[in-house]
C-alpha cells in the first residue's frame, strides 16, 4: 500500500512539479521530454526492491526485507503512468492508440510472468539469478 502510495505520487504529481519548473527555467516552454529522467525512480527502486525479495526469500532473511523489497516492487508501476503521460503530452493526435500500446504492452509482459511464474521458480528457486533476470526484463520493457 505504501509503495502504490509512493509510485502514485512519484509519477504523477512529481512529475507535474518537475515539468513545470524545468518549464519555468526556459522561459514558460513546455516540452514533454521532460517527464523522461523521472523514470530513474521507478527503475532503481524497483530494482532493488526485486533483488530485496528474491535474496530475502532464497534465503531465508526476516520478514521485514520481503516487506521491504515488496513495497519498493510497488513502486515500479509509476514508470508506466510516466510513459503514459509522455505520450498523451507528445503526440495528443492519436493519444489513444498511444496509450492502449503502452498498456497493451504492460498487461502482456504481466500476463507472460503469471502465467509462467510458477514452473519458472520451481526449477530455479527464487535466486539472485531469476529476480536479475526479472529486474532486466521488466526495465527493459516498462
Amino acid at each position: 500500500m505504501i509503495g502504490n502510495v509512493v509510485g502514485a505520487i512519484s509519477g504523477g504529481l512529481l512529475t507535474d512539479i518537475w515539468v513545470r519548473r524545468c518549464a519555468r527555467r526556459r522561459g514558460g516552454k513546455f516540452m514533454p521530454e521532460d517527464r523522461l529522467p523521472l523514470l530513474v525512480i521507478p527503475f532503481l527502486v524497483g530494482s532493488a526492491g526485486l533483488l530485496m525479495f528474491g535474496f530475502g526469500a532464497q534465503r531465508g532473511l526476516h520478514w521485514i526485507v520481503l516487506y521491504v523489497g515488496y513495497g519498493c516492487i510497488s513502486i515500479s508501476p509509476a514508470a508506466a503512468n510516466i510513459a503514459m503521460t509522455y505520450v498523451l503530452d507528445s503526440y495528443p493526435e492519436v493519444a489513444l492508440e498511444g496509450m492502449l500500446m503502452v498498456n497493451g504492452v504492460k498487461e502482456l509482459v504481466t500476463f507472460a510472468f503469471t502465467y509462467g511464474f510458477s514452473q519458472w521458480f520451481s526449477k530455479v528457486g527464487y535466486s539472485a539469478v531469476s529476480f536479475g533476470q526479472i529486474h532486466y526484463i521488466s526495465n527493459n520493457v516498462d
